[in-house]
């Protein structure tokens, strides 16, 4: 019989998920961070390796996520105006950030929200 998971605190894991990238996006070495941010750098140290542990976990138990196939898609540069390319929605995977474009075929997007609903389950 397998394990039962413990019941997690969604929002915590969310917190230090965000956390976590804002260290890492900020090129401040943890300790530093954790001064600046009054954050206890023993509970970083802990939320780091337990995401970490909980990634690896999820990837051992998921089967390969599925590829939807998207067709006319712009490709976005660094150089290029922002308010071209301004996304109507956003959909924040854990700091994997999904943007959905004005002018996206609706089959597109239909197949994207459908492999998104099934990783989900």
């Amino acid at each position: 019989m397998p394990k039962k998971k413990p019941n997690r605190d969604k929002a915590k894991e969310i917190y230090w998920r965000k956390t976590i990238a804002r260290q890492l996006e900020s090129k401040l070495t943890q300790a530093a961070f954790c001064e600046q941010e009054r954050i206890n750098q023993n509970n970083f140290s802990w939320w780091k390796k337990e995401i970490s542990r909980r990634d690896a976990e999820v990837e051992s138990e998921e089967p390969a996520a599925a590829f939807v196939e998207v067709s006319a898609v712009q490709e976005v540069h660094a150089d290029c105006p922002v308010q071209n390319h301004a996304a109507v929605a956003e959909i924040d995977l854990f700091t994997h950030v999904v943007r959905i474009f004005r002018n996206i075929d609706r089959h597109a997007l239909h197949e994207i929200l459908a492999a998104l609903r099934e990783i989900a389950r």
